[in-house]
């Protein structure tokens, strides 16, 4: 039994010769057998890929309730370490330390509340300017008149499995 790729390569092989008329009902019957053995090794390879696909979405599922349950568990430390900090707050302990660990609690630091981005003076606003070309736009003009620094393609050949 050989793989897709050669039987494919015999097959165009065996069209090439179709031309010699006395051999032509042999060709179109083994035409026709290897056509059936490609037929089936298709739709073997296109059940694989159904197979893999159903993977995909296992894995995606998993991925989302791994990082479900990674946020869980950061919100637990992030609460545990609140929990550490407010105490120690009230306590009015600002070191703890033993042999494994050293706690501080630090100076919080200068941070910026924007209240109205419309008041702020130019000299502190960045304006950036974004150039990006319509692509969709130019794909329909490019279609029916020359446009400088494009042009329009076919791109390749699709499989749809349905």
């Amino acid at each position: 039994m050989s793989n897709l790729y050669d039987l494919s390569a015999q097959m165009q092989d065996l069209i090439n010769l179709s031309d010699d008329d006395e051999m032509q009902q042999a060709i179109e019957d083994t035409l026709e057998l290897m056509s059936e053995d490609f037929d089936n090794k298709v739709f073997d390879i296109i059940k694989l890929i159904k197979n893999k696909q159903s993977d995909i979405v296992g894995i995606d599922t998993e991925i989302t309730r791994l990082s479900d349950r990674k946020a869980i568990i950061k919100s637990g430390i992030n609460s545990v370490i609140n929990y550490i900090k407010s105490n120690m707050e009230k306590a009015g302990k600002n070191k703890l330390s033993n042999e494994l660990f050293n706690l501080t609690l630090a100076k919080g630091r200068d941070v910026l509340i924007i209240d109205d981005e419309d008041l702020i003076p130019d000299e502190f606003v960045n304006v950036q300017t974004i150039i990006k070309p319509m692509k969709k736009e130019l794909l329909a003009a490019a279609k029916n008149k020359d446009i400088a620094g494009v042009h329009v393609e076919k791109s390749a050949k699709s499989l749809r499995i349905k």
